[in-house]
């Protein structure tokens, strides 16, 4: 990139071009169209914003001590997470537990194929992990972020990929290329009905990478609505590693307590 461009400017030129009819768009609509929160539905002053102030505060676990690697609450004894797991990713990042009310909201995404909520959980993502992911990231420009993507029959019955609008709206605040860096191999059993030893099996071979141009940075914003476990992180994380990334950061707006 060359002095005083900006990361638009040293995109590819269609690229730029769609890049700058979003942000018009996205302006048009945040000067016209009436705002509420996306959880108690109440007027909202900023435009652009997914939750009111009140809301955004009551997040539940938002002042948690967490593990810096996983994301899980912190208790006198550490962290059991990783205690019993080596995660291939180095770092996470969360906006809040997933808990009432917020694992509701992101309930109605996922199941209830509500698209405009997934679009302010990522203004929330965006307005509210940037800093730290900047700082995670450290200084350079040889970063980018990943969604975790869906498999090809869930992406078809939910009809968008909630984890790639939330990796959308985060990179577009921290200036990043988002890639296509990763594959579902396979469709795989839900994770929810499973316990630990069998969300790692599940999910054994299940991403692989893509073969990119330009190259995988060295540095990568894994993206996706929760972690659980963190078995699907560790895995998708593994595969970015096979193909090149040395620093894998998740990021979700939710972690289970």
């Amino acid at each position: 990139m060359l002095p005083g461009m900006s990361r638009v400017d040293s995109l590819p030129r269609p690229a730029a071009v769609w890049h700058r009819v979003r942000a018009l768009a996205d302006s048009a609509l945040d000067a016209w169209l009436p705002r509420a929160c996306a959880l108690c539905e109440g007027p909202l002053r900023q435009a652009g914003a997914g939750l009111c102030g009140h809301c955004r505060l009551a997040l539940p676990g938002r002042n948690r001590a967490r593990c810096p690697r996983c994301a899980l609450g912190l208790d006198a004894a550490g962290c059991a997470a990783c205690a019993g797991h080596a995660f291939a990713f180095q770092a996470s990042r969360v906006l809040a537990d997933y808990a009432p009310p917020l694992d509701r909201l992101i309930g109605a995404v996922k199941f209830d194929r509500q698209l405009g909520l997934a679009h302010a959980l990522g203004r929330e993502l965006r307005r509210g992990l940037a800093p730290a992911l900047r700082a995670a990231l450290g200084a350079g420009a040889d970063a980018a972020v990943v969604a975790v993507p869906l498999s090809a029959e869930r992406l078809r019955e939910r009809g968008f990929d909630q984890a790639a609008v939330l990796a959308r709206a985060l990179a577009d605040g921290l200036g990043l290329p988002l890639l296509p860096a990763l594959t579902r191999a396979r469709a795989t059993q839900a994770q929810s009905r499973l316990d630990l030893a069998a969300r790692s099996r599940n999910l054994q071979d299940a991403f692989r990478p893509r073969a990119l141009h330009p190259r995988l940075p060295a540095r990568v914003v894994l993206v996706d609505d929760v972690i659980t476990t963190g078995a699907t992180a560790d895995a998708a994380a593994r595969a970015l590693i096979a193909a090149g990334a040395r620093r894998v950061i998740v990021a979700a707006v939710a972690r289970t307590p």
